[in-house]
């Protein structure tokens, strides 16, 4: 996925910002660990975009507190975040969306190096990503095809 993006964008957009909107695990720097993304100590895309492009790769985790989908074969909600788990945490501050930069968040809300739940995955946000996009409600996607 990396490299292709990296073609995509050197062939078409050389010198333009991209956004690419992907699935948290595709996006984050660390590689995956015993508490989620399978199988353990793969290296994402993210992480190889990161080391290639250093700084100027930035992951966004987009994360919510109440999650509707609706994929096929799928009936049941997701369940509610943990306790103290991000999620948890931001829906405590009682806003319905937040933009929270990681690299300036402060020390008593989310401790360095502490491993939380996020997206039902235990990862150190502060080293897995750069900012989190938090909604209190999700709605389901409108799918074009089903």
């Amino acid at each position: 996925m990396a490299y292709i993006l990296e073609k995509q964008r050197e062939l078409d957009f050389p010198h333009v910002k991209t956004v690419v909107w992907a699935h948290n695990g595709h996006l984050v720097y660390t590689p995956y660990g015993s508490g989620g993304f399978e199988p353990e100590g793969t290296i994402p895309m993210g992480a190889q975009i990161r080391e290639r492009l250093g700084r100027e790769y930035e992951a966004i985790a987009f994360t919510a507190y109440d999650t509707k989908i609706n994929w096929p074969g799928i009936e049941e909600p997701m369940p509610t975040p943990s306790a103290g788990s991000i999620e948890d945490k931001l829906h405590q501050l009682g806003e319905n969306h937040l933009l929270v930069d990681l690299k300036h968040i402060s020390r008593r809300f989310i401790e360095p190096g502490k491993e939380y739940e996020i997206s039902w995955v235990n990862d150190v946000p502060t080293k897995a990503y750069g900012a989190i996009l938090y909604l209190g409600y999700s709605p389901p996607m409108d799918a074009l095809f089903w």
